[in-house]
């Protein structure tokens, strides 16, 4: 999953719906991660894990490039 907030410089509603997008897959991920615990498969849960981790750097990208955008907008006298 590519968000295009996080390709270029993101107007903040596109960064905030990229983020609610990423949020979204990582709470399916950690019911899966629930569901293949109980059943003890190892290799299913690595992988969800690393889908996790990856999940993650992109919401923190994206974070980051709404915040970056919302400071460009100001001026210099407001901050």
């Amino acid at each position: 999953m590519k968000c295009r907030s996080v390709t270029a410089r993101p107007c903040c509603c596109c960064a905030i719906v990229c983020c609610c997008r990423i949020a979204r897959e990582l709470c399916q991920l950690s019911l899966a991660l629930t569901q293949f615990a109980h059943r003890g498969d190892a290799e299913r849960l690595l992988y969800i894990y690393h889908q996790m981790v990856e999940y993650l750097c992109l919401l923190l990208q994206s974070c980051d490039a709404f915040a970056s955008s919302y400071y460009m907008r100001k001026s210099p006298r407001s901050l």
